[in-house]
């Protein structure tokens, strides 16, 4: 069920938009060799100041950054192994080893929650004015303070990896990865409920690009003419949680084949990072493009923040990249008095100019990389252009349209 569509539309005399190669990336100083897990990013309409990172990973470290750059250690207090960490638009919760969490407002000092779980702690997400953290043992810990936790009933005894609030349901992932494992989707509408789904898949990460999950996975087998254990990688999308398709997969089962770690949607673009320093980008989730990271490490999880992705991985590895220049797609883009849109629950309407009605037209919106997600033609004498929106997901577009030989464009920010 998708909920209301919000829209800004930006009106610019040139197009500029910015690319998102992330094709070079910068190795920073992070001060540990401590392996990092986990890193979020408060933004700058928070308290504080032009935002800020913090990473957290083994023996309680606990690092922050304003900039990516220059980076703290923190004292958190444990010297638990913290897993994952969030912000929730007030605080910082992060989650760990044996049932561990801490909240901070600041991401400088941190309070030790009491969970009631032994379990280990995976993965923790905000959404819908809720947490929820899920681990081991098929875990599942809901808060709506970071304060005051609740064991819920998951129906699996499963690993639980990752957990994502996808607009109108929770998600999580559940399997160990290996032969004789059941993969399987958790889904609840409130936190509370939980359905298990067999015939999911077995995953590290998953993400909710606002029309489909993405998720990252490995399996692996004995093999015992080589007396080793054979991974195989895989990336894959759903539209709804339950079916499942296969985007990439590494070559089956060779020795020490790249798996990966994360996935992180940015709005206009998809990063999975894993084993050897793998980043992998994609606009779509179905064509993948490999990035040289620079490092043979091994990376766990990565951030957007709005201008730069950060990722953070063993022994303390830190990189950053940076949106690439702006660089011109479009030739011009309309007055206000030549195109005006406005949008409903399914379509982009765009009213014409006089001078187009009747005409043969083609109106198109695509993603801020190119890619073409939505093309109408009209042919008939009334003055509008319907482009449904079916499958298109929240973030930055361009819409485009073109008819007797005069192309007009303008910028829109869908959220959903």
């Amino acid at each position: 069920m998708r909920n209301k569509i919000q829209a800004t539309i930006c009106l610019l005399a040139g197009l500029l938009i910015n690319g998102f190669a992330q094709s070079v990336w910068t190795t920073q100083v992070s001060g540990t060799t401590k392996m990092l897990l986990s890193v979020t990013w408060a933004d700058s309409s928070t308290s504080l100041g032009n935002g800020r990172l913090v990473a957290v990973g083994d023996s309680g470290t606990i690092l922050t950054s304003p900039n990516g750059i220059n980076w703290s250690t923190e004292n958190s207090g444990t010297n638990s192994r913290l897993n994952s960490v969030i912000w929730t638009g007030n605080q910082f919760v992060a989650v760990g080893d044996t049932g561990i969490i801490l909240t901070s407002t600041d991401g400088a000092i941190w309070i030790r929650r009491t969970s009631g779980t032994s379990a280990y702690l995976l993965s923790v997400a905000w959404g819908s004015n809720q947490l929820v953290a899920v681990g081991s043992s098929g875990a599942i810990l809901t808060s709506t303070d970071g304060a005051n936790w609740t064991a819920r009933i998951s129906g699996t005894t499963n690993l639980l990896n990752s957990a994502i609030w996808a607009d109108t349901q929770w998600v999580t992932l559940a399997g160990d990865y290996g032969p004789g494992t059941t993969d399987e989707v958790l889904t609840s509408p409130n936190s509370i409920n939980w359905a298990v789904h067999n015939g999911g898949i077995a995953g590290y990460s998953i993400t909710w690009t606002g029309y489909q999950f993405v998720a990252v996975r490995m399996t692996y087998r004995f093999d015992s003419r080589l007396s080793s254990y054979m991974f195989t990688r895989h990336i894959q999308t759903s539209p709804d949680g339950n079916t499942w398709t296969t985007r990439l997969s590494g070559t089956q089962y060779i020795v020490n084949a790249p798996t990966f770690s994360s996935v992180t949607w940015a709005g206009s673009q998809l990063l999975v990072v894993g084993l050897y320093g793998t980043i992998l980008t994609s606009s779509d989730g179905i064509t993948w493009t490999s990035r040289t990271s620079g490092t043979n490490n091994v990376l766990y999880s990565s951030v957007w923040t709005g201008n730069q992705f950060v990722v953070v991985g063993y022994g303390g590895t830190i990189l950053t990249s940076p949106q690439d220049p702006l660089v011109p797609i479009i030739p011009r883009s309309p007055s206000r008095s030549d195109l005006n849109l406005r949008l409903t629950r399914t379509s982009l309407l765009a009213t014409l100019p006089n001078n187009l009605v009747g005409r043969e037209l083609c109106g198109a919106i695509y993603t801020m990389a190119g890619r073409k997600l939505v093309e109408v033609r009209k042919s008939s004498p009334g003055a509008e252009l319907a482009a449904p929106l079916e499958n298109v997901g929240p973030g930055l577009h361009v819409f485009r349209l073109e008819g007797a030989g005069k192309p007009f464009s303008q910028i829109i920010n869908i959220s959903r």
